[in-house]
C-alpha cells in the first residue's frame, strides 16, 4: 500500500493521532466498519539513495 492511516477517533487499541503504517493492518482496516475513525495519509517514499561507500569522497 502507498498510504498510512492516521487515526482521527480512537478505535480498538489505536489512539487519536496514531499512524498505522503496517501494510497488513492498513489492509485490514481500510475497507472495514472502522473507516470513520481514520484518514488516509501519504506514506513516506522508500529511500532510493545508497549510503556512500567508505572510500567515496562524498563520505568525507
Amino acid at each position: 500500500m502507498n498510504f498510512n492511516l492516521t487515526v482521527i477517533e480512537a478505535f480498538l487499541s489505536h489512539s487519536k493521532g496514531e499512524v498505522i503504517s503496517d501494510p497488513a493492518e492498513v489492509a485490514k482496516y481500510v475497507d472495514s466498519d472502522w473507516q470513520g475513525h481514520f484518514v488516509k495519509s501519504a506514506a513516506p517514499a522508500a529511500s532510493t539513495t545508497k549510503p556512500a561507500a567508505k572510500g567515496d569522497a562524498a563520505a568525507k
